[in-house]
């Protein structure tokens, strides 16, 4: 850790990872992992941080620029699944 934090405080784009990117990959990862349970849960993450734009690629995710494109493509992700 004391090798990262003087990395960062050398280089802009680690010290963004250590201050950014690598807490909030961590906390994306513990809620999925929340979410998904057994094998027959599904889930679905809606992230409202600017942070996560640079994180797209790396975890995957989808960008949504229109709420009712994100609604569209829940609704049907969760289509079909059970609810209690």
């Amino acid at each position: 850790v004391q090798r990262a934090m003087a990395r960062a405080a050398r280089d802009q784009d680690a010290g963004y990872q250590f201050l950014y990117s690598i807490p909030l990959a961590r906390k994306v990862k513990q809620a999925f992992g929340r979410t998904i349970r057994t094998l027959k849960d599904r889930g679905a993450l809606v992230i409202l941080d600017y942070r996560a734009e640079k994180l797209q690629q790396e975890l995957k995710l989808r960008r949504f620029l229109k709420k009712n494109l994100l609604y569209k493509n829940l609704n049907e992700f969760f289509r079909g699944y059970d609810t209690i």
